[in-house]
């Protein structure tokens, strides 16, 4: 018989806490929260009644064996080829149940006699239930390793907190319920007061039915802390903050498929104007995409990147007067729009992509406008296209010229012009070889396409645009199913790059729903930037 591993911790009150030991063991618990604290590689917090029993397997529930006195308790548990938690602690003295695929023995082991199945997909996993007394508050429970466990250990209780997970910069803010929502289009900007500003999607669940609130934080001390600057609330998408003739706009998508709007604030960011018509901010109605893209001034123009949103995006951009009032839908002009050809050969490779999004507008070193864009090809995904921006209603592709290689390309990045490196600087999230590879049963059995794989990020730089070299790696995991550094903002700030991150991470909460969702927005400075590492 073949039995999974499963743990039911029964105590009064369990503990957080809030230091590494200095031999390198999980926290020690060191208040009375009511919360079991626990310890494991790559730990999930999961509701018994709604989730599935594993992450990135959703196949896998519970069935009516499950023992009633665990079916209204919350579990911790890894994906389900691992171990599962390995160590646990509580305040006071306590009991846990514990489950296993072999027969445990020794001083403190009960066999209770019960047993349960988990099923899914055609296969089971019947877990058996022993229990074992906690007598040493304040002490870490090793718990059994066996040789011939079928699956991840299960350990159900009221709450927990997951100890040893890594702090990937500082945390700016967190979705309020893990997995319920996923931050998205981080946006940073320093203003002339000093005061820095990111934005971002997410944070708040509540939406009004067509998009996303848009919370912006601030940060009065260089970024070491944050709080929530906006005062309103205002639906947006692909949001980018810039500055222009000394007023902070943000600009993007009133929705996922939205209109094209603009917002101005003369407040530092506190309150924002209303996009309500074509004189105060909606610019273009229909269905539009993008990203947190940079602006570019140029020919006595802003400029700014914008697609339509369709199964094969259609790619443009948009650009109005210096001196224009840029809420004014008449003062912008489209250019001609263009579509990504499938039987395009990138670089000559025979490889094709699928679309080209999320473009930066840059000044290019001949002094040419060029739309430098993203492109889905999902084999190395490190191709970008360059379209040429002509004039405000025209530009173009050429196929044959037009790819260039940037590790990490098929991935959102943002462009930036150094003046004093003379160097073009992005952060992208290339994808490692080795983590094709990796596989999990359930969402990912058959790997990892590399567009998911997003657990590396790179610091970039460019002469011409056209071919990049790697200056340092800022973050790498080995984890590719969690772990993800994606669609990084960031600004130039003396010998230094700010960034904000759109950060899926395992937290004390548990993990995120996948590496692509991310549950945390991180501030990140990358000192002395010019210095190769």
């Amino acid at each position: 018989m073949h039995f999974g591993l499963l743990i039911s911790l029964f105590c009064a009150a369990c503990s957080g806490g809030t230091e590494q030991p200095d031999n390198n063991k999980p926290f020690l618990p060191i208040s009375d929260d009511g919360v079991v604290n626990v310890y494991g590689e790559l730990i999930d917090v999961r509701s018994v009644e709604k989730d599935s029993v594993y992450p990135i397997n959703d196949v896998y529930t519970y069935d009516e064996s499950l023992p009633t006195e665990v079916s209204k308790l919350k579990c911790a548990v890894s994906v389900k080829e691992l171990r599962g938690v390995e160590k646990v602690a509580c305040s006071q003295v306590c009991g846990v149940y514990v489950g296993s695929t072999e027969p445990i023995s020794g001083v403190g082991w009960t066999d209770l006699g019960k047993s349960f199945m988990v099923s899914g997909g055609g296969k089971s996993v019947e877990y058996a239930l022993y229990r074992y007394k906690i007598d040493k508050p304040m002490e870490w429970l090793d718990l059994p390793k066996l040789e011939n466990q079928q699956a991840s250990l299960l350990l159900f209780a009221r709450d927990f907190k997951v100890q040893g997970t890594e702090t990937f910069g500082t945390i700016i803010a967190k979705v309020d319920v893990l997995r319920a929502a996923h931050v998205t289009n981080p946006s940073i900007i320093r203003l002339p007061n000093g005061d820095l500003l990111a934005a971002c999607n997410g944070v708040l669940r509540e939406t009004t039915g067509k998009g996303a609130w848009v919370t912006v934080f601030a940060s009065t001390d260089n970024g070491k802390t944050w709080s929530v600057r906006n005062t309103g609330k205002f639906t947006m998408s692909y949001e980018s903050m810039f500055l222009h003739n000394g007023v902070l706009y943000i600009m993007g998508a009133d929705a996922a498929a939205g209109n094209v709007v603009i917002h101005a604030s003369y407040d530092n960011g506190y309150t924002w104007s209303d996009a309500k018509d074509a004189s105060s901010g909606l610019l273009i109605e229909g269905a539009f995409h993008s990203a947190p893209v940079p602006v570019a001034i140029w020919n006595g123009r802003i400029w700014r990147g914008m697609e339509t949103n369709e199964t094969n995006k259609k790619v443009f951009v948009m650009s109005a007067p210096v001196d224009a009032n840029l809420l004014s839908a008449s003062s912008w002009t489209r250019s001609n729009m263009l579509i990504y050809d499938k039987t395009w050969s990138v670089n000559g490779s025979g490889l094709t992509g699928s679309q080209m999004i999320e473009g930066n507008v840059i000044v290019g070193p001949d002094g040419k406008l060029v739309n430098l864009l993203r492109v889905d090809e999902e084999r190395y995904g490190r191709t970008i296209a360059m379209v040429n921006v002509e004039s405000s209603k025209k530009i173009s592709f050429n196929s044959t010229t037009g790819f260039h290689t940037l590790p990490g390309g098929g991935k959102k990045f943002t462009v930036r012009f150094d003046e004093q490196s003379g160097r073009y600087w992005t952060i992208t999230t290339p994808a490692n070889q080795v983590d094709y590879n990796k596989s999990f049963e359930g969402r990912y059995a058959s790997g990892i396409k590399c567009g998911n794989i997003r657990n590396n990020m790179v610091l970039f730089s460019s002469l011409d645009l056209k071919e990049w070299r790697q200056e340092r790696v800022i973050f790498a995991h080995e984890d590719p199913f969690f772990h993800g550094f994606q669609y990084v903002d960031w600004i130039f700030d003396g010998n230094d790059l700010l960034a904000v991150v759109r950060l899926a991470a395992p937290e004390e909460r548990g993990l995120p729903t996948r590496q692509h969702d991310a549950n945390m927005l991180s501030f990140v400075r990358a000192e002395n930037f010019r210095t190769r590492q």
